[in-house]
């Protein structure tokens, strides 16, 4: 699984093309689903408040830990 996260770019045999092509095609579905899910939920909801503050502490928890995986000795 480490060498999938090495692999960069579209060049290698057509079967690593294909599989490149449908993940990137799978992580971008991912990330419209999450912006649509907020977009909905910020035109149904009332009261706000404690969503965007739940939203951010789930953002700033996720930028944390990558931060930390990154950076970590």
């Amino acid at each position: 699984m480490i060498l999938f996260h090495r692999l960069h770019g579209y060049h290698g045999t057509w079967l690593y093309i294909l599989w490149a092509v449908m993940f990137d095609l799978a992580s971008i579905s991912l990330i419209v689903f999450a912006l649509t899910a907020i977009y909905m939920w910020y035109k149904l909801m009332v009261r706000r408040l404690a969503g965007w503050i739940m939203l951010g502490l789930s953002y700033s928890f996720t930028g944390g830990y990558i931060l930390y995986l990154l950076y970590a000795p």
